[in-house]
């Protein structure tokens, strides 16, 4: 066995030059198994050397050989900075995606030894020094780590001076990688430095003539302010241009930034020891809201008390112990009516990052603001907005603001802002409605059952089954009686429909229902399974099992459809007997004993059906058992 590993890691080593991409690909991938081969100084000698040549390979060998190399830190102990100088290459080639990850790499092995810091260091100046610009960006990324493990008030000062040529650098990809680093660099600095460096950079980075690094510029913003407020130094300069010029600026670009990134300037600048995460827009979801956070103004958020800068020679003023709200530098309503712009911004794009961050800005402003600034705008986007996916965004959001409001203005003014959206041309907007507003009131609960009755017949299935995602909310706020009378023909009408995901959906939606209004409605599911499981087209069975498989798991009734899916074990149709043994098998867990024994029996001779398929489903179930 160990002559067979042995050959094995000698085929691996051999791959490492292979003509054959993959083949490399997997030796680079298994680096660990032959640096464990070949024992601690054979690697040191050999195999990293080794490595440093071969760093001109395909991207994605070189990205699994810097992932490998993390995991041979340990086996050689104090010599990581080896591992730093194949890092090194890699930072410097032509890849950014290589060189970028390389970069992580060594930031994360900074600060393993006081040799690693020292080379740590010297690449980070060497690579600002460069002539080559694709070594300068690599330079960039490691400024934030450097001045981490840096003491030296000299050598901070050098490394910035270098910073501050790279903003002014020819090209503007060196510029706008600047400007990337930017918000990382604000939270290592001290007071002095905020003062007499990074406010020049912000500004010279603000004012860059390319679009793309102005943009890229704000987004430090945030950090900037944070750090000058945990140190005490002065931050108006940088807030202000923020609100009166990047705001306001001519490129879209800026101001899509802004709008995104509103709420944490507000919070940084009002004294907050943290900033509230954003997510991104693909993580919008119903399982993962934005606006789930705490929506108490400021309880919690109290700042940390100030950190003194490792250079104990500079004079450090104490931060205020609560978040200073209001003071002369933050004017809330000069604030609330430049985010009131945004969410009117000519380009679709920043109205849309406008209304989606809605929410997080109006938790940071006073009621009074929303009502005079935020729900106008509002109110004017869901009436006129030419942009259905600005209108869908404010659909989502839109009800959530409800939470920050008193009754009164809920009633008249949030009311009417989601009445129009009802009244919306796009069934997407309507059914985007439907599964985000839950407010009590009889005009809107009347306007909602309306817009369901209307999307049930859309010809787009998406919308249908988003019209079923939210009835549950609106039983809610409904009798059974209520819901008997308007609602449940329908639901059950959508058990015929055409698309099998929207039956499927249709049959969780029952059980949602049943779980909200009880017994009455469980007996109603109860006696349409038994009637679909007697209906000539197959597919009406099929809902039955459907039925029968979310009723069992959802709410406790297992032993209540053992019987009926015994039943359909015996059907004409395949499909629908391995279907119900596999529901029986899921749900044997949850079968009272004295069933269960008649449920095995069934499954038990399922094993010997005729058809190949409904045996394979019934050992499965069987094994469940």
């Amino acid at each position: 066995e160990k002559q067979d590993e042995l050959f094995q890691v000698a085929v691996l080593i051999d791959n490492l030059k292979h003509d054959d991409v993959q083949e490399r690909l997997n030796s680079m991938k298994s680096l660990q198994r032959i640096a464990t081969a070949l024992g601690a100084k054979r690697t040191k000698e050999e195999l990293l050397v080794f490595l440093n040549d071969c760093c001109d390979d395909d991207d994605e060998v070189l990205l699994a050989m810097i992932d490998s190399l993390l995991g041979i830190v340990q086996m050689i102990g104090n010599d990581v900075h080896l591992i730093l100088d194949v890092l090194k290459t890699l930072a410097q080639g032509d890849s950014k995606v290589v060189r970028d990850q390389a970069c992580i790499s060594i930031a994360k092995l900074s600060q393993s030894t006081a040799e690693c810091r020292v080379l740590t260091v010297n690449i980070t100046e060497k690579l600002l020094e460069s002539e080559w610009y694709n070594w300068r960006q690599s330079g960039l990324q490691l400024v934030a780590a450097s001045l981490q493990i840096l003491d030296s008030a000299d050598r901070r000062q050098k490394i910035l001076n270098l910073v501050k040529a790279a903003s002014t650098d020819a090209l503007p990809m060196v510029r706008r990688s600047a400007a990337e680093v930017l918000a990382d660099i604000c939270l290592q600095c001290n007071q002095l430095e905020l003062q007499q460096n990074m406010k020049q950079l912000m500004k010279q980075l603000s004012d860059d003539p390319q679009d793309a690094v102005r943009a890229t510029a704000v987004k430090a913003v945030p950090n900037f302010l944070l750090a000058c407020s945990k140190l005490g130094a002065d931050k108006k300069e940088v807030y202000q241009r923020f609100i009166t010029t990047q705001c306001t600026e001519l490129s879209w670009r800026t101001r899509y930034v802004c709008a995104d990134l509103f709420s944490q300037v507000i919070e940084a600048q009002l004294g907050y020891s943290q900033l509230s995460p954003l997510y991104t827009l693909p993580r919008e979801t119903a399982e993962s809201k934005e606006c789930e956070e705490t929506l108490d103004l400021y309880v919690g958020m109290i700042p940390q008390s100030p950190v003194k800068p490792k250079n104990v020679q500079y004079n450090v003023e104490v931060a205020n112990d609560k978040p200073g709200f209001p003071s002369g530098e933050y004017d809330e309503t000069k604030a609330a009516q430049v985010f009131s712009k945004l969410i009117g911004d000519s380009e679709a794009e920043v109205r849309c990052v406008a209304c989606q961050r809605c929410i997080r800005v109006a938790n940071r402003f006073s009621q009074q603001a929303i009502n005079q600034y935020i729900l106008p705008q509002l109110e004017e986007r869901a009436s006129v907005d030419d942009s259905q996916f600005v209108r869908v965004t404010l659909a989502k959001h839109i009800g959530y603001l409800a939470q920050l409001l008193p009754k009164d203005v809920v009633q008249k003014q949030l009311i009417t802002i989601i009445l129009k959206q009802l009244e919306d041309k796009d069934p997407d907007v309507r059914a985007t409605l439907l599964n985000n507003v839950q407010l009590q009131n009889p005009q809107l609960l009347e306007k909602m059952i309306g817009s369901v009755l209307i999307l049930s017949d859309e010809h787009d299935w998406r919308i249908r089954r988003a019209t079923l995602d939210a009835i549950p909310l609106l039983c809610k706020q409904m009798t059974y009686q209520q819901f008997a009378e308007r609602l449940q023909n329908l639901v059950f009408n959508y058990l015929n429909d055409s698309v099998n995901y929207v039956r499927r959906t249709c049959a969780v939606c029952l059980v949602k229902i049943a779980a909200i209004y009880g017994k009455e409605m469980q007996k109603e599911l109860l006696k349409l399974a038994t009637e679909l499981h007697l209906k000539n087209n197959y597919l009406q069975r099929n809902n039955a099992i459907f039925l029968c498989e979310q009723m069992g798991k959802q709410l406790k009734m297992s032993t209540d459809v053992a019987g009926l899916l015994m039943k359909m074990c015996q059907d004409t149709v395949p499909n629908i007997r391995f279907m119900a043994v596999e529901v029986l098998g899921e749900l044997a867990a949850e079968i009272d004993p004295e069933v269960k024994e008649r449920v095995k029996a069934c499954v038990g001779g399922m094993a010997a059906d005729v058809d190949v398929d409904v045996k394979d489903f019934a050992q499965k179930a069987m094994r469940r058992m």
